[in-house]
């Protein structure tokens, strides 16, 4: 994991770049996520590794009430820049060394395009993380098992672990989640949503 949070303080400014497209996406899909997460049910969250903040302020825009963690210093630095998240309250903290949440803080935890540059060990001891400080659910925003070639190119160039990933994801959910259903939001994009009780 500090190979990649070194990595990403080096790309934050171009990932920077990319906020409002990211922000425009993030807004279109939080129209499908209030119906699957509606906020009037479930309406405190964490994100988990939330790079430039689009997420987070698209969540925001839907009053889901958040917080976020982060590894990358430079993200969190362009974060509270592009957004405007600077009321809320952002950590800087590797998730690796484990979330200073007590058990059951929030309604839901998200994380988007993250889980997956992990490796496998550290990819379900952080899935059991945002668990154990979820009350209802854990929800992953990811590549699909069909990514793009570019995108493949991309995790190829980062030396991520998005091909361990998409092998193994449903069976590593299985050991950890009661429930969990994984729903083609669009043509390369995954999001699984997973239930923390039965």
């Amino acid at each position: 994991m500090k190979k990649h949070i070194q990595l990403f303080n080096r790309i934050a400014p171009v990932y920077g770049l990319f906020y409002t497209r990211q922000y425009k996406r993030y807004m279109n899909f939080m129209r499908v996520f209030n119906q699957w997460v509606p906020q009037s049910e479930y309406p405190t969250g964490l994100d988990i590794g939330f790079g430039t903040g689009a997420l987070l302020s698209a969540l925001t825009q839907f009053n889901y009430r958040m917080e976020g963690i982060e590894g990358a210093k430079n993200m969190v630095q362009i974060a509270k820049k592009k957004s405007g998240l600077s009321t809320l309250k952002l950590l800087h903290q590797d998730v690796l060394k484990g979330l200073p949440y007590a058990d059951n803080t929030f309604d839901f935890v998200i994380a988007s395009y993250m889980v997956h540059g992990l490796e496998a060990d550290d990819r379900i001891a952080l899935l059991k993380a945002m668990k154990r400080v979820a009350s209802h659910y854990v929800i992953l925003y990811e590549h699909s098992k069909s990514a793009s070639r570019f995108i493949q190119w991309i995790e190829r160039l980062e030396g991520g672990q998005y091909f361990s990933f998409k092998n193994n994801i449903l069976a590593e959910l299985n050991t950890i989640f009661p429930t969990h259903r994984c729903i083609a939001y669009r043509k390369h994009i995954e999001v699984y949503i997973c239930a923390v009780n039965a």
